[in-house]
């Protein structure tokens, strides 16, 4: 296993805010379609319209905006929208979503692979009873619990969490992802830039959890708030064997008897040894020991982007020629 000094020379490591969603009510109406190609110039992807009325118009919407590197371009995109529309009530954040990347210094397809199964093997998030799986590529999902083995595949994502299929939000406020990053918007990236992500999407109810409300939440966020969704572990040799041989009720033999051993991915081997010797709840299975290099490196990239989102000045851009709607 390499340490984080040879992780270091062998990866580059990045943590960036993926998206951030909130929510904005409106003076006036207008439909989704017209406010996000009004901004999409300002990185808005996505917008969806609460309660709209006749003609598809309303007042209350959901925007995601791209790529956010720091907290005044978040500020600048709502003060252009305020100048537009007015804007009712202080925005408030309804999803963001944070990746980690693992980039080979230089080109290696076999190394890739290797750190992509590594992020879906040792991944080990704050959620416990999850329906943990794979989704291939041709879209069939395969739980990693099920009675035949599901091996997991770096040409595959590895889901964590209840995904609702709409708008890449997780139905029950918190999901992780693990895949090999290839494409960006179904082109193919240049291979320079191939690497293997990990990603957290918190909303919902998740997001107070963390301390994010409104928008003014994310102004001097610590970002190092987040370590227990990038945490890492592996199995400690020989334990999972004699939890098996000094604990024969069903719910073992049930893991049992679909394969989970030592080689399975950390997310499962933490439903396993949760209670210590006074019926308490771990944190994490006695099963498992963070594995420290990989999650020390997400803990530094952590604090690097709390450093990046809380510096610099946006750029002011001009709005789009469209009249206003």
């Amino acid at each position: 296993m390499l340490s984080q000094r040879s992780l270091g020379q062998t990866f580059m490591f990045r943590m960036s805010v993926d998206w951030l969603s909130f929510r904005v009510q409106l003076a006036g109406t207008t439909q989704a379609a017209a406010f996000k190609e009004r901004f999409e110039g300002y990185g808005v992807s996505w917008v969806q319209a609460h309660n709209a009325g006749p003609g598809n118009a309303a007042k209350d919407f959901s925007v995601r905006v791209q790529d956010l590197e720091t907290f005044a371009a978040v500020k600048s995109i709502v003060s252009q929208i305020d100048a537009w529309k007015e804007v009712q009530a202080p925005a408030r954040i309804d999803g963001i979503e944070i990746s980690f990347d693992a980039t080979p210094r230089e080109p290696d397809p076999e190394g890739l692979e290797m750190m992509t199964l590594r992020l879906m093997r040792q991944a080990l998030p704050p959620i416990i009873y999850s329906n943990a799986r794979i989704v291939g590529a041709d879209r069939r999902e395969r739980p990693l619990l099920s009675a035949q083995r599901c091996a997991l595949s770096s040409d595959s994502t590895l889901y964590i969490g209840d995904w609702a299929r709409m708008n890449s939000i997780p139905a029950e406020g918190l999901g992780i992802r693990a895949y090999k990053k290839i494409t960006d918007n179904k082109k193919l990236l240049p291979e320079a830039q191939h690497r293997a992500r990990i990603e957290a999407v918190i909303s919902g109810q998740e997001l107070d959890r963390y301390g994010l409300s409104d928008l003014d939440s994310l102004d001097g966020f610590q970002f190092e708030r987040l370590t227990s969704l990038f945490r890492f572990a592996t199995p400690m040799p020989g334990r999972l064997a004699a939890l098996y041989a000094e604990h024969g009720h069903p719910g073992h033999l049930y893991y049992r008897q679909r394969g989970v051993d030592e080689t399975a991915p950390a997310c499962i081997i933490n439903h396993l040894g949760r209670r210590d010797s006074r019926g308490r709840w771990r944190s994490k299975s006695k099963v498992l020991s963070i594995e420290p290099a990989l999650t020390e490196v997400a803990r530094d990239q952590l604090r690097k982007l709390t450093g990046r989102f809380n510096a610099g000045c946006s750029v002011s851009m001009p709005l789009s020629k469209n009249s206003r709607r």
